[in-house]
């Protein structure tokens, strides 16, 4: 779901976007390599990397540019949720009318949520039309989670309203819950709520055939999780983090049945320190085991060839950004925890146009996840191989430019998801801040992610 950039280093995230709401659908994984030999910043547990071979995949050779796709039934719109699962883009909610004051962050402003959604196949560029919502949710918004299993979307959407809208503290409420029949005729199905809880967190929903697990961002009392049985359709809590502290919670998808858990410390009345530190569920054994990992920008991106992808920075305020990849004990076949990490230059670091530009929290620290597309994942605005190390720009969309030094100028908050060797974007609009107007796009594209990345990789 995904938006995805996560971490919250200046108000900037990695949502496996994926804009992260995130849905959980079985990433290709392709045969397990390794990266190029690099210097090992604090591994893990210290092991040397080897050479980089070719991806045992089919060669795609699809034209690697943003694409338009065939009309869109649905509206312009920002803040909406929007996953790939099981060969189909998904887009629903949001809110509708942005304006140059929304833009500007002006307190209290917003547009309105709209209640409809549609869904796209890409391999016969159609949409299809899904049923109203508005009387099963409040709202929609990209800070929504999704999950889909045996024809059923499974929803929970947030407590309040999106994290840009000032409406003051959060307050204890209740998260909405419902499945949509995805087959012909079927609509939807109201659930019982998960656990109330405090904050308006972003959330993840993992699935199994016997229910759904959700996580949430930045709630320390839902930091746990819940679980949604299909049979007795109702939540029941899941097994403690081993972590101290449970605070400010960051989640992210490992792979159909792993999930990665940061918290930071906390201190008791007395200045007492509880840590926080990393952790790894997995769902199949509802066990959870502790992980010592790098200080991380970011979350880990999905697993792509056995390897998760963060971006870190070197020792010191002045070391240049880098990209650290890794290997964790009892994922994808691997035996045991281990990083390596590679420096970017100056110019590989730039974020400037890609796929950043078209994604902004509109100054709300609303979380977006790292996207990924079963063979690449966002990293600095990128697309990037862990198995290969090459870091790919991605194509500025049709008629847009990116001023030098900048990430302004391009379609911002564009909805995107990514999927099985491509990313979905639409809906953005185009900020001008010389006379403070904004164009609302209502224009859909889709990027073919060329496999292998072309490039060669990083040193």
């Amino acid at each position: 779901m995904t938006r995805i950039r996560v971490g919250r280093p200046s108000g900037r995230h990695s949502r496996l976007t994926l804009t992260v709401a995130a849905v959980v659908a079985t990433v290709g994984l392709v045969a397990s390599c390794t990266p190029s030999p690099a210097p090992v910043s604090h591994p893990l547990s210290a092991s040397a990397a080897p050479a980089p071979t070719t991806p045992a995949s089919t060669p795609r050779t699809g034209n690697p540019d943003w694409t338009p796709t065939a009309p869109s039934p649905l509206g312009t719109r920002y803040d909406a949720l929007a996953f790939y699962a099981e060969g189909r883009y998904y887009v629903l909610g949001g809110y509708t009318g942005m304006t140059a004051e929304i833009w500007n962050n002006d307190q209290g402003l917003h547009g309105d949520p709209v209640f409809d959604g549609a869904s796209y196949d890409p391999a016969t560029d159609t949409w299809t039309r899904l049923p109203s919502f508005t009387d099963v949710f409040p709202w929609v918004t990209a800070s929504s989670a999704a999950a889909i299993v045996d024809g059923r979307l499974y929803v929970v959407s947030p407590l309040g309203p999106p994290l840009h809208v000032d409406s003051g503290e959060p307050t204890t409420g209740e998260r909405k819950a419902a499945v949509l029949d995805l087959r012909p005729g079927g609509g939807w199905t109201a659930l019982p709520a998960p656990p109330a809880t405090h904050d308006r967190g972003d959330q993840l929903l993992m699935s199994s055939t016997d229910g759904v697990a959700l996580f949430a961002d930045g709630d320390s009392t839902a930091g746990r999780g819940a679980f949604f049985a299909f049979a007795t359709t109702s939540w029941t809590p899941l097994p403690r983090p081993p972590q101290r502290s449970l605070d400010n919670p960051q989640a992210a998808l490992l792979d159909a049945t792993h999930l990665w858990l940061r918290t930071e410390s906390s201190y008791d009345a007395d200045d007492n320190e509880r840590p926080g530190g990393n952790a790894i569920f997995d769902l199949s054994a509802r066990k959870w085991r502790a992980v010592r990992l790098l200080d991380a920008e970011s979350v880990p991106t999905q697993i792509v060839g056995g390897l998760a992808a963060f971006d870190t920075y070197g020792p010191g305020e002045s070391a240049p950004p880098q990209i650290t990849s890794c290997h964790f004990a009892g994922i994808a076949g691997a035996t045991t925890d281990r990083c390596t990490t590679v420096k970017l230059t100056a110019d590989e670091a730039s974020t400037i146009g890609g796929l950043t530009a078209r994604m902004d929290d509109l100054g709300g620290s609303i979380a977006t996840r790292p996207l990924s597309t079963g063979n690449a994942v966002e990293s600095q605005g990128k697309l990037f191989d862990p198995r290969t190390q090459v870091l790919w720009q991605v194509p500025a969309l049709p008629g847009v430019t990116y001023p030098k030094e900048s990430t302004e100028g391009g379609p911002s908050s564009a909805v995107m998801a990514a999927g099985s060797g491509s990313v979905l974007s639409c809906f953005g609009y185009t900020h001008d801040a010389d006379t403070q107007t904004l164009t609302n796009h209502d224009q859909c594209y889709l990027l073919t992610v060329p496999d292998p990345l072309p490039g060669t990789a990083l040193h």
